[in-house]
Order: structure tokens, then C-alpha cells, then sequence
């Protein structure tokens, strides 16, 4: 699951690096950084729960 989401997250910085879209490479890593916490931050309670 983590590996496929990370896959994820190189496509989606390859499109940034070759768009020419300064928007595009702004907005992104923003995205990017708050998908990566949720997800963190998803997992870390997930966990948390199984061991309980």
C-alpha cells in the first residue's frame, strides 16, 4: 500500500517538474505535503487501534 502510494507521489512530482505551469508547481507540493501527513497521521491511528 505504501510503496504504490509513493509510486504515486514520484509520477505526480515528474508531471510538476515538467510542467511549465507556475501554478501548478506551487499548488502541487502543498498538495502533496498535506496528502503525505494525512496519510501519515491515518496510519500512526491505525495502528495505534490494532494494538489496543
Amino acid at each position: 500500500m505504501l510503496i504504490s502510494f509513493l509510486k504515486c507521489l514520484i509520477i505526480l512530482y515528474k508531471v510538476v517538474i515538467t510542467s511549465e505551469n507556475i501554478f501548478l508547481q506551487l499548488s502541487i507540493p502543498y498538495f502533496l505535503y498535506t496528502t503525505m501527513f494525512s496519510f501519515l497521521k491515518f496510519h500512526i491511528t491505525k495502528q495505534n487501534i490494532i494494538k489496543k
